[in-house]
């Protein structure tokens, strides 16, 4: 009876043995990759910090500018992106995608996300 269980005991210690050098193996891929992406996000910060040093321009202000000192009426633009024909196909098929001619309109959850050309 002794026997039997030693022997259980020695089986069980070599495959604690096994899945510990298996966890250790995992570990040094992992401690490996999060040093791969500590680099990628000091890069990114250095990248973040040269950015700051020059001026930014939001999107706000340049939509401003094109109201205000071009004189570009944004609501007409935004009747030309979608008129009502293309507004009433929106909202009945929920469409990902309308071909408009010379552009395309993508949209999301109602919401006109982009435009590109073909």
């Amino acid at each position: 009876m002794k026997n039997e269980s030693i022997k259980t005991l020695l089986r069980r210690e070599k495959e604690l043995v096994s899945e510990i050098e298996d966890i250790k193996g995992k570990k040094k891929e992992i401690d490996k990759n999060l040093e791969i992406k500590r680099k990628k996000l000091e890069g990114v910060k250095a990248k973040i910090a040269n950015a700051q040093e020059s001026v930014i321009i939001s999107e706000h202000a340049v939509i401003r500018y094109i109201e205000r000192v071009l004189g570009i009426d944004i609501k007409e633009i935004e009747k030309k992106i979608v008129d009502e024909e293309t507004e009433k196909i929106i909202m009945e098929l929920r469409p990902s995608k309308i071909c408009r001619g010379e552009f395309s309109i993508l949209i999301k959850d109602n919401t006109v996300t982009t435009i590109t050309t073909d």
